[in-house]
């Protein structure tokens, strides 16, 4: 937390194994710290829609390139 209150942070990778109690908070304080940055959520479970509060949605079957993609606010190739 403390990194992301410094406002040094450009992107959090958020996991779906955090409680959705914490997930709740470290996109609270990332969009407030760090209003220019990007969330990108990553799953291995299908789900039937990205979170809205996130910019975007990474399988980890998709790969490196997928997230690299994502991180840079691109669709994937």
């Amino acid at each position: 937390m403390s990194k992301i209150r410094s406002g040094e942070c450009g992107v959090l990778l958020l996991c779906y194994s955090v409680r959705e109690d914490w997930r709740k908070q470290l996109i609270t304080e990332f969009r407030r710290a760090c209003p220019h940055g990007r969330i990108v959520a990553m799953t291995n479970c299908p789900i039937a829609e990205p979170p809205k509060e996130t910019d975007g949605l990474v399988y980890g079957i998709d790969g490196p390139d997928a997230l690299i993609a994502k991180v840079a606010g691109k669709r994937a190739a």
